[in-house]
């Protein structure tokens, strides 16, 4: 499975910006085809055609509101992912020390050449 990197979500995010604003839906009177705009039995704006049903009914879900409203959550929990990150190495801090037989500089010492040697996971 493909790896949701910083610069892919902000291809996604450019795209979805730059492409035709919704609402989007599967249309009422073309097979399978995503429109946007009002219901029209002549003159639906078509923005693609799908050969199953289901697909129709992914691409309109994935309309260029609700992808924005994606990444923004996304973008709301990184800096949730670094709190817990920070708590983790705190924690782990904590036991080292502890193990050491409490606070002192040697301990702390040890700890950061621990993580500098890579075990910083």
């Amino acid at each position: 499975m493909k790896k949701l990197t910083a610069e892919l979500l902000q291809e996604i995010k450019t795209a979805a910006q730059n492409a035709t604003p919704g609402p989007w839906r599967r249309a009422a009177t073309l097979f399978n085809a995503v429109v946007h705009g009002p219901f029209s039995l002549t003159k639906e704006k078509v923005l693609a055609n799908a050969a199953e049903k289901r697909d129709a009914i992914f691409i309109a879900k994935a309309n260029p509101e609700n992808v924005l409203l994606l990444i923004e959550a996304i973008e709301q929990q990184e800096p949730e992912k670094e709190q817990v990150t920070l708590r983790q190495g705190l924690e782990r801090l904590r036991q080292h020390v502890e193990e050491c037989g409490g606070y002192n500089f040697e301990a702390l010492q040890e700890y950061r050449d621990e993580l500098k040697g890579g075990d910083n996971d």
